[in-house]
């Protein structure tokens, strides 16, 4: 068994959620875990699966002329400017990531040894905020990395049929060795062997004939 892992591409919100979907439903056939990395090409703003339009929209007047987007995955909002993001997908079947807790611990364990790796400190909070927000980055769930000025990784998950989907948020600048660094530790923790893959013109192809349904503002919204 192996972790195959994307390398990141700067594509449009919409079709980073529909491929994160795509590549959490073919996992259910290949019995594999799947990690992509990914970039924002458009300053967007995420919501999660249970966050009411009416929320969104208001929260967005702190984010102007930003994309607005449904996420597959729960939690609240995320605003996605230059960070990292990534994906990790895999079978309800795959004994080592089976708790959703624990899952989501240990990912975020994994991410934090990578960080520690490329030089870069952050603490794996115990407890979560008793006042947690709408707006992620305002708000820490046990689990979650912080560093110095805040919070510095967190995600949110979906029980899809048969698969697991995990979606992340670094508050990082994107660098290449992180990602790398990332998958490396991600596939140590699972006990399998990382190896890059890349997305096919298919691909691309499929997730864009569906993408518009995670629309949720086609357009920027206006600054105030």
């Amino acid at each position: 068994m192996i972790l195959q892992f994307v390398e990141s591409q700067a594509l449009p919100g919409h079709l980073n959620m529909e491929l994160d979907v795509e590549m959490a439903e073919r996992t259910v056939e290949a019995q594999e875990p799947l990690l992509r990395f990914y970039r924002w090409r458009d300053p967007t703003v995420t919501a999660g699966r249970t966050v009411r339009e009416d929320v969104a929209f208001g929260a967005m007047l702190m984010y102007p002329g930003s994309l607005l987007v449904r996420r597959p995955t729960g939690g609240g909002l995320v605003f996605h400017g230059e960070e990292m993001s990534f994906s990790l997908a895999w079978p309800r079947s795959f004994a080592a990531l089976r708790d959703l807790r624990h899952s989501y611990c240990a990912i975020h364990a994994a991410v934090q040894r990578a960080l520690r790796d490329c030089g870069v400190d952050a603490t794996q909070a115990t407890e979560s905020d008793a006042d947690a927000g709408v707006v992620c980055s305002q708000s820490t769930v046990a689990g979650d990395l912080v560093g110095p000025s805040g919070k510095m990784v967190g995600g949110a998950q979906w029980r899809g049929d048969g698969f697991v989907l995990y979606q992340g948020h670094l508050w990082l600048r994107w660098m290449p060795a992180i990602e790398e660094a990332i998958a490396c530790s991600l596939a140590d923790m699972l006990r399998i062997r990382p190896q890059q893959t890349a997305l096919s013109a298919d691909d691309f192809v499929n997730a864009t004939e569906r993408a518009e349904r995670w629309r949720i503002s086609p357009e920027p919204l206006p600054s105030a």
